[in-house]
């Protein structure tokens, strides 16, 4: 597939800034950040290359001009020789989305002629995304109200059953300790071997607890995890009690993602994107213009966070709740957003053709598409969000029954089928075995053959 030409940059705001200070004062530095290059914004409209340039002054703190010193060129080549900021590593996908920034990176590489290794019956269909233990244990949870502890090899090694349907994707935190939702209303730890430490009821306390079903993934900093559950985005202690919860305008199918400041930014179905502060109180929002269901993704490097919606719209958004870009994206995106190790954007969409999307992070163009199949309505599509390794492949599965892995380019690298539907996420373990889970109920393990 040819890429999609990409529009001519304008020259950035703060770029015509830098040149005015340098004509009227000689040398001198110019005060604030430089994004990179202006793009498509809407249409690239001046307005929004005003307000970039305003954002970088926020955020630098300069007041626009230095001067010059003797200590300048030594200032400079300390400068050439600092190492250029790296975007943090996913955690081997111990918890949705492989980490607090929920970008879906992977360490390992995906493998490049996959053959089945494994598949291992769950019973009811996978919707949530597996994840891997510190010793290799496979973990995934079922519409049929399973959790499983699955071995490296496949085999079954314990069983937990809550009592009712699971869309909530465990975390697991370095010690093995597992922490899930599900449709009883409850938050659950469990053991390394699938044992309960505790449950909390976050709706006990609520006047409609049937609003509280935990479909949501949780993420853990520390002693403090968080999580969405009916109207509400709790944060729990690791001890399992409640420390606080905001209530929001909707019902809550976005997991949370955090910023590096501890800020807690998640979707809800009232149409906006909504910044908790660590303590719970509101930052701020943002509005689109329909259910937000999708999982926000943090560019730490960018200080921005992308997430789609049911507008059909991916939305970048600064770390202050401002609009960097929006994108059309042809249909719901209801899964999370991949974020490479250089910056690249990708969403899956939902139809009536579904597609993979590949979009230039800074100024928010279409690199390329990949069309994943034609369905009758708006409802058929992919909710598989994207995993991206090292070298920007892109893992995803699709309604059909089949994963699919496409290079950073845009080219298809290979197509796996399989019976049902791929509505589960796909993971990349460190050692280049894909897992994911079916509709059939079936998890699967793939990877390039065995050397010799």
């Amino acid at each position: 597939m040819a890429p999609i030409p990409r529009p001519r940059p304008r020259p950035p705001a703060w770029l015509l800034v830098a040149t005015a200070l340098v004509a009227c004062r000689g040398t001198g530095e110019l005060g604030g950040k430089g994004r990179g290059e202006s793009a498509a914004r809407d249409g690239g409209s001046d307005e929004a290359a005003a307000r970039r340039a305003e954002e970088a002054g926020e955020t630098g703190g300069g007041d626009g001009g230095g001067e010059t010193t003797d200590a300048g060129d030594g200032e400079a080549e300390a400068e050439a020789a600092a190492p250029t900021p790296q975007r943090e590593k996913g955690d081997g996908f111990r918890s949705f989305r492989a980490g607090r920034y929920r970008t879906g990176r992977a360490n390992g590489r995906v493998p490049r002629a996959p053959v089945l290794r494994w598949e291992h019956t769950v019973g009811g269909e996978i919707r949530a995304q597996p994840v891997i233990a510190p010793d290799g244990t496979i973990v995934v949870a079922s519409l049929g109200g399973t959790i499983a502890g699955v071995g490296p090899g496949g085999e079954r090694k314990w069983t937990f059953e809550p009592g009712d349907r699971i869309y909530s994707t465990p975390f697991i935190d370095g010690d093995g300790i597992i922490y899930v939702g599900a449709d009883t209303d409850s938050l659950y730890a469990l053991g390394p071997g699938g044992m309960p430490k505790w449950t909390i009821l976050p709706a006990e306390d609520t006047e409609k607890p049937e609003l509280h079903d935990v479909d949501t993934a949780p993420i853990v900093r520390g002693d403090v995890g968080f999580v969405g559950a009916g109207l509400y985005v709790y944060a729990f202690d690791v001890r399992g009690t409640v420390r606080w919860r905001t209530v929001l305008g909707n019902k809550v199918f976005s997991s949370p993602a955090l910023l590096p400041d501890g800020t807690v930014v998640v979707g809800s179905q009232d149409d906006k994107v909504w910044a908790l502060r660590p303590a719970g109180a509101v930052r701020w929002t943002y509005e689109t213009a329909a259910d937000v269901d999708g999982t926000p993704a943090v560019d730490e490097l960018r200080e921005t966070i992308y997430v789609g919606g049911d507008d059909g719209k991916v939305h970048a958004i600064s770390f202050g709740g401002k609009r960097r870009w929006t994108v059309d994206a042809g249909g719901f995106v209801r899964s999370g957003v991949g974020v490479d190790a250089e910056g690249r954007v990708y969403v899956t969409t939902f139809g009536p053709v579904a597609r993979l999307m590949a979009i230039d992070g800074e100024g928010g163009w279409v690199r390329w598409t990949v069309d994943a199949g034609t369905g009758p309505t708006a409802e058929y599509g992919i909710r598989s969000s994207p995993v991206v390794d090292p070298e920007g492949v892109v893992l995803f599965g699709a309604p059909g029954g089949f994963v699919r892995a496409v290079s950073s380019e845009g080219e298809e690298l290979w197509t796996f089928r399989v019976p049902d539907d791929v509505d589960s996420g796909p993971i990349l373990g460190d050692d280049g075995t894909v897992y994911f889970g079916c509709d059939d109920g079936v998890l699967r393990a793939i990877g390039d053959p065995a050397s010799g």
